[in-house]
């Protein structure tokens, strides 16, 4: 449909996401750096879209030495179809297509992975809304002066209050979904 999946850039640093190590730093890598400079570099896509918003990340415990241990949640597989690789280096773009072949030892259909696809995304959506309406709650309650003490124990309790249903514990639910 034309739309980009994922995107890099070699003046970005890639994000630090904080998440409490259970392992030795040697099972770690760091996110790869796209070099900025002339010549052959190999960069390896993973076949997922952007990681979706979540409130605190995790180590998986798919970690292989020297290759990395994955910050869960991780974004949605790409579905098997056609795609497009671009390189944009000073005003010119270079294209190069890219097929993603269904897994073959796999009976799920292409009906269903792109309805498991169209949740996450949707999922991530909502994710994303309610972290950030967290944060505009805990802003307007740290805000001097705004003096109405039920209303900051209201928006407390809807931000971080008991169980399950507050924001914060809603988007740890649907980013691990």
């Amino acid at each position: 449909d034309g739309r980009a999946v994922r995107q890099w850039a070699s003046d970005e640093p890639a994000p630090r996401l904080e998440a409490e190590r259970y392992f030795e730093e040697a099972w770690l890598q760091p996110p790869p750096a796209l070099p900025a400079t002339r010549g052959f570099h190999r960069f390896y896509w993973d076949l997922r879209g952007a990681r979706p918003p979540a409130p605190s990340y995790d180590f998986g415990m798919a970690a292989v030495p020297g290759r990395g241990t994955p910050l869960l949640p991780q974004g949605a597989l790409v579905l098997p179809g056609r795609y497009e690789a671009r390189l944009s280096v000073d005003g010119r773009s270079l294209r190069q297509p890219v097929e993603v072949q269904p897994d073959p030892r796999s009976s799920v259909s292409r009906q269903d992975l792109a309805a498991r696809l169209t949740l996450h995304e949707r999922l991530s959506g909502v994710a994303g809304r309610a972290l950030e309406a967290a944060a505009a709650v805990r802003q307007r309650r740290s805000a001097p002066g705004r003096g109405d003490a039920r209303l900051d124990a209201e928006l407390a309790a809807l931000v971080e209050g008991p169980g399950e249903w507050n924001l914060v514990a809603a988007a740890e639910v649907l980013a691990g979904l």
